[in-house]
C-alpha cells in the first residue's frame, strides 16, 4: 500500500465520494464530461499577466466563465491585511474574503495574492465557489463542512488543479548572501483529499488515464493513481454513499473542529484559510503545535520514495553489487594464475 493511503482516513474517503454524489444530485453530471479541466496554460487564461487588479478582475472573469457564474453580479475588491476594517479584528489569516448582499457578492483578495497568479486563481475559485454553494442557497453559512465543500466544487467545475498544487506553497529566496525556503498553506482540503477528489472527476468523466493528471504536483498525483487503481477493483454499478447529516456533522467537527452551535452574523462571510492558523498536520490532519505544520510521520513519509522508484534504486544497487563482485572475482582469478 502506498504510504500516501495511511494518511486518508475511512472518513475523509466516505466524506469525499458522499460529497461528491450530493455536487453530482445539485449540478447534474451533464458538464462533467464536457467542461474543459483548467490547467496553467495560456489557452486557458490568454490575458497577459500584469500584477496589478486589473489582471485579478481578468482572471476572476474567466474563473466564472468556467464555473457558470456571471461576473457582473460579483464587486472585486482587495484588502491588506491586518489594516483593512473589513478584516481588522479576525482571529485567522485569510487569502480571501466572500460577502453575501442577497441581490449581489463582494469577493476581496488579499492584496498579496496578486504577486502569485497560481495561487490567486486557486483562491478565486474557492470564493466564486462560495457564490455556487452559499450565494445560490444550496448550503447555509451553519452547514458545517461548507468550507471543505468549497474547496471540493473547485474540482468539480474543473479548476481543482490550482487548488491541489496551492494547498502547499513552497517558496524559496535569496537576498544578498543569505537565503531562505518557507512554507505555507491555503485551503481546507490536504492534498490526499484532492487526489482522490481529482480521482472521482476522472471516474465521472471515464478517463482512466487523464493527461491532465500529469499537471497536479508529484505528491497529489500519488494519490490520485493509487485512488484511480482502488476505483478500477470496485463493481461498475456500485453508488457512492446517501448524504447523511449526522455523519457530516461528525466528521466536520472531528476534520475543523466546526459545529452548527455558533450562529453567522447577519452578512454571510467566509475565508480561505492560510498557514497562521495552522492546528493540523498539513497532509494527515493530526493534531500539531501552531508552531509546527507537519506532524512527524508524515514528514517522515512525504520523504519516502514512490514504490516503483524504490524498486528501480534497489535493481540498480543489485546491479552495481554484481559488477562490483565480478569485478573482484576477475582480479583473484587473474592473482591465482
Amino acid at each position: 500500500m502506498n504510504s500516501w493511503e495511511h494518511q486518508l482516513t475511512g472518513a475523509d474517503q466516505k466524506w469525499l465520494e458522499m460529497r461528491w454524489r450530493w455536487l453530482v444530485d445539485e449540478f447534474g453530471d451533464a458538464g462533467l464530461r464536457s467542461r474543459p479541466v483548467v490547467l496553467s496554460e495560456p489557452e486557458f487564461f490568454p490575458d497577459k499577466y500584469g500584477y496589478d487588479e486589473d489582471s485579478v478582475q481578468l482572471y476572476m472573469n474567466r474563473v466564472c466563465s468556467y464555473m457558470n457564474v456571471d461576473p457582473s453580479k460579483i464587486s472585486l475588491r482587495f484588502y491588506d491585511e491586518g489594516t483593512d476594517v473589513v478584516v481588522r479584528d479576525r482571529s485567522r489569516s485569510t487569502a480571501g474574503l466572500f460577502i453575501d448582499h442577497n441581490d449581489f457578492f463582494e469577493i476581496w483578495i488579499e492584496s498579496k495574492q496578486i504577486g502569485d497568479p497560481l495561487a490567486l486563481v486557486a483562491t478565486l475559485a474557492h470564493e466564486v465557489g462560495h457564490v455556487r454553494l452559499l450565494g445560490e442557497n444550496r448550503v447555509s453559512p451553519e452547514t458545517p463542512d461548507h468550507e471543505l465543500l468549497t474547496d471540493l466544487i473547485t474540482v468539480f467545475f474543473g479548476l481543482g488543479v490550482f487548488t491541489a498544487n496551492s494547498t502547499i506553497r513552497e517558496t524559496n529566496w535569496h537576498e544578498g548572501n543569505y537565503s531562505g525556503w518557507s512554507m505555507s498553506k491555503l485551503g481546507y482540503m490536504s492534498m490526499p483529499m484532492h487526489g482522490v477528489a481529482h480521482a472521482l472527476l476522472a471516474r465521472s468523466r471515464g478517463e482512466s488515464d487523464p493527461s491532465w493528471s500529469k499537471y497536479l504536483r508529484n505528491d497529489v498525483r500519488a494519490v490520485f493513481r493509487d485512488s484511480m487503481r482502488r476505483f478500477e477493483t470496485l463493481p461498475p454499478m456500485l453508488q457512492p454513499p446517501a448524504f447523511d447529516a449526522l455523519f457530516i456533522n461528525q466528521y466536520a467537527s472531528q476534520r475543523l473542529g466546526a459545529g452548527t452551535t455558533e450562529p453567522e452574523a447577519s452578512e454571510q462571510e467566509s475565508e480561505l484559510d492560510t498557514e497562521e492558523d495552522s492546528f493540523t498536520c498539513h497532509y494527515c490532519g493530526e493534531p500539531v503545535s501552531a508552531a509546527d505544520a507537519i506532524c512527524r510521520q508524515s514528514k517522515i513519509q512525504s520523504m519516502r520514495m514512490p514504490k516503483s522508484l524504490q524498486k528501480k534504486r534497489r535493481w540498480s544497487k543489485r546491479i552495481a553489487n554484481l559488477q562490483v563482485a565480478s569485478s573482484l572475482l576477475v582480479q583473484f582469478s587473474y592473482w591465482l594464475s
